[in-house]
């Protein structure tokens, strides 16, 4: 992983709809600001099982390949990191290594009731190391 040396933004993202407008947000501030991206694949537990692996690989690629294609164009350094932790810890935990500016998620519930059930936005908002923006 390469040490950052100026402003950081850490985002989730799984290749959902919900993380691709999170990681959309989080590109167009980096661009704004100058700062780089940190992408964090969470949940990503290694292979029990060689045979395990061929599927996990796969699915690693296809989402580097997928924000790869959501970045094209813009002027912003971006790495992918792949994490065996929960969302909740992944991003903390990384916000806190390499000292973020801010944290972007995507929103996890149906609008009407987003507020109640964000669990992930929710958790980070009361231990995040650094300021937390969930986009809808």
């Amino acid at each position: 992983m390469t040490p950052y040396h100026g402003h950081l933004v850490v985002v989730g993202f799984n290749g959902s709809r919900r993380s691709d407008r999170a990681l959309a947000y989080a590109a167009g501030h980096a661009a704004r600001t100058g700062a780089d991206l940190l992408l964090v694949l969470a949940g990503e537990d290694p292979a029990p099982w060689p045979t395990h692996a061929v599927p996990r690989e796969r699915r690693i690629r296809r989402l580097h390949a997928q924000a790869e294609s959501l970045l094209l164009g813009l002027e912003v350094h971006w790495q992918l990191l792949v994490s065996a932790a929960g969302p909740r810890s992944a991003l903390r935990q990384s916000a806190r290594r390499y000292q973020a500016d801010l944290i972007v998620v995507g929103a996890s519930a149906p609008h009407w009731h987003r507020l109640l059930t964000d669990r992930v936005g929710a958790a980070l908002a009361r231990s995040a190391p650094s300021p937390i923006l969930v986009v809808p």
